[in-house]
């Protein structure tokens, strides 16, 4: 099994696929990462897509809403998600206001 780690980003405000999940792998996903560095509070969403399939609201993992689970002005916060998913699985995130909310996700994935 091999841990690796997606590339630190500042995410945009639309969709955008983070990590793929290799041919001949199955993934589970450890932990999300994500630090705010606005001023103000700003919402993710998350999702990891089956293959073949497109973004829509049942592949969710995460989706902050304005007074619930937003990331707070300065937050950082780890979410750990244990989801397996099989190769061309893909991983997007976007937030609410653009260059402001850092993220990067941990992955452990291993031949199947």
């Amino acid at each position: 099994m091999a841990k690796q780690t997606t590339t630190p980003v500042l995410l945009t405000t639309g969709l955008v696929t983070q990590h793929t999940v290799s041919s001949g792998q199955q993934t589970s996903l450890v932990v999300l990462h994500m630090v705010n560095t606005h001023s103000s509070a700003v919402n993710v969403e998350i999702q990891f897509i089956d293959s073949g399939q497109t973004a829509n609201d049942k592949y969710i993992i995460v989706e902050t809403q304005t007074g619930t689970n937003e990331l707070a002005a300065g937050e950082t916060r780890d979410m750990p998600r244990v989801m397996f998913k099989d190769a061309g699985a893909f991983l997007q995130a976007r937030a609410d206001v653009a260059s402001k909310i850092a993220f990067f996700a941990s992955i452990l994935e291993e031949s199947v």
